[in-house]
């Protein structure tokens, strides 16, 4: 498995909306064999890094710090927002609500190797669907082995 750089230098937002769950003082948002999938930081404009897994065990960033790592991927990253499209489709969209809020109302990670998507109502992990709920001060929101 490649060895992904641990994102450092980086400004956490203190709240995230993420698919219809409010997240508070939170570090991660999802953790894939111990690789966090999705990684957010605050900044001028929103930044992001989003990692992929493939089937025989390898993953890299296809996004690194909001910018493109593979010729499949498109980013239209404006001051307050963000969407990330892998072969034309939308895998992640999401907006600074303000200085240190961000909401992602759509994020569909099928297509980068995980059973992972939601709208800004659900977010779907396997056969579990998450709404309306609240987590602070914990490790992360979601991790899967």
């Amino acid at each position: 498995m490649a060895n992904l750089s641990v994102v450092s230098n980086k400004i956490e937002f203190k709240e995230v909306i993420f698919c219809g769950n409010r997240i508070y003082e939170t570090g991660k948002l999802i953790i894939f064999k111990e690789i966090e999938v999705i990684v957010l930081a605050n900044g001028i404009k929103p930044r992001i890094w989003l990692s992929v897994f493939l089937e025989n065990g390898d993953n890299f960033y296809i996004v690194e710090d909001s910018k493109p790592k593979h010729d499949s991927v498109n980013i239209d990253l404006k001051v307050n927002s963000i969407v990330i499209k892998f072969d034309s489709e939308i895998v992640f969209r999401g907006r600074k609500t303000s200085c240190d809020k961000f909401e992602v109302d759509l994020c569909d990670l099928r297509g980068v190797g995980l059973d992972v998507y939601g709208d800004e109502h659900v977010l779907m992990v396997g056969g579990m669907s998450l709404s309306r709920s609240t987590v602070k001060n914990c490790g992360c929101l979601i991790s899967l082995n």
